[in-house]
């Protein structure tokens, strides 16, 4: 009989179904870290959980608990809502931080963690979203996962739908954190640029090349690459996009040699209905590993309210809690934004709370 194959411990394990483990699941995932749900403490827990966080809310108290690490075969972190020091297990205090959750995994686990500025990037690049609306969330608590994958991502989604938000989130949250990130917009870029821009040249490539000049692909070596519009490439450039997904290799124009670079690809489009007239059929299967689909404000109005509060800070810096407090989601200032379609996102509604700030 072939011996069962030995199981690394890479994952953790939160308990419970709450808002606070909700929390937490997601400080695992920008941790870089694999994360299940367990229903109790005292549920089975499978052979790669490394360690199971407890979260105790406001209220409960962890000084009584009486399992232990020994009862559960992993280590046993204790994660509450109010301060607490007198319990056996080590504990990380509200508020949480993913930095704070590291530095006890780290002592506890051999589990391999990011370090704390690559942490802080990542944390940052998802606070960029703002809102909580089902249909943002089911996008955010995606991205760890997605991001722990080398596979290309294409980001579908409307004008100022937040998809370089979406793209500096995965570079951040995936192994590839300490390696460039490259936004280029397609969309800007002349065909016989975008040639050059990506790709690189030698010289006498053509006229007033007089030396060899290193691709966005070559920069991003080791990194990132994010390609918006990416419909945009002119067919030429969408061949050489194509092989590059293929076979990681690429020529500077004007030259034989094959080059190889070691990138992850993630592109956008504006397109929503699955077609990108565009964009050739092979390389859109080709980008489309993972496809990520980020919805339109108008899908997710109950963020305006916070979405109102975020550009009136932003653009009066010197407003006072007054004019810049967080409104409730039903304060009737904000109702006729919420009854707006908003056909272009986030980026047209900006500019509706700053009209009233600029002339208060």
């Amino acid at each position: 009989m072939a011996a069962k194959a030995r199981v690394v411990p890479d994952t953790v394990a939160v308990v419970g179904h709450t808002p606070l483990a909700d929390v937490l699941i997601g400080l695992v995932g920008v941790l870089g870290l694999r994360c299940r749900r367990v229903p109790d403490v005292e549920a089975e827990l499978p052979d790669e959980v490394a360690a199971l966080i407890l979260p105790f809310s406001r209220g409960d108290d962890p000084t009584a608990l009486d399992i232990t690490e020994a009862d559960v075969r992993v280590p046993l972190i204790i994660a509450a809502a109010q301060p607490t020091h007198a319990t056996r297990c080590p504990v990380v205090n509200a508020p949480f931080k993913a930095v704070d959750l590291a530095a006890v995994l780290r002592v506890h686990t051999r589990l391999s963690i990011a370090d704390n500025e690559t942490i802080i990037r990542a944390r940052t690049a998802l606070n960029a979203f703002v809102g909580h609306s089902p249909a943002l969330r089911r996008v955010i608590d995606r991205l760890p996962r997605v991001a722990r994958s080398s596979a290309s991502v294409l980001i579908c989604g409307e004008t100022g739908t937040g998809k370089e938000l979406c793209a500096r989130a995965l570079h951040y949250l995936g192994q590839r954190a300490h390696g460039p990130f490259i936004p280029i917009n397609c969309g800007a870029l002349p065909p016989d640029v975008a040639d050059n821009e990506l790709f690189g040249h030698v010289p006498g490539a053509f006229t007033d090349a007089r030396q060899t000049q290193s691709g966005m692909l070559e920069q991003a070596d080791g990194g990132t690459i994010f390609l918006d519009e990416v419909d945009s490439l002119a067919p030429l450039v969408q061949v050489k996009l194509l092989r590059f997904l293929q076979e990681g290799e690429y020529r500077h124009l004007g030259s034989p040699d094959i080059r190889k670079a070691d990138v992850r690809v993630v592109a956008a489009t504006n397109m929503t209905d699955g077609k990108a007239e565009r964009l050739r059929a092979d390389l859109y299967y080709r980008l489309s590993t993972v496809t990520i689909e980020i919805p339109p404000l108008r899908e997710r109005v109950d963020d305006i309210p916070e979405l109102a509060t975020h550009f009136l800070r932003r653009f009066t810096p010197k407003a006072g809690p007054s004019k810049a407090s967080t409104p409730s989601r039903r304060a009737c200032p904000w109702s006729p934004l919420r009854w707006a379609r908003w056909p272009r996102s986030r980026s047209s509604y900006g500019g509706a709370p700053r009209r009233p700030s600029s002339t208060s």
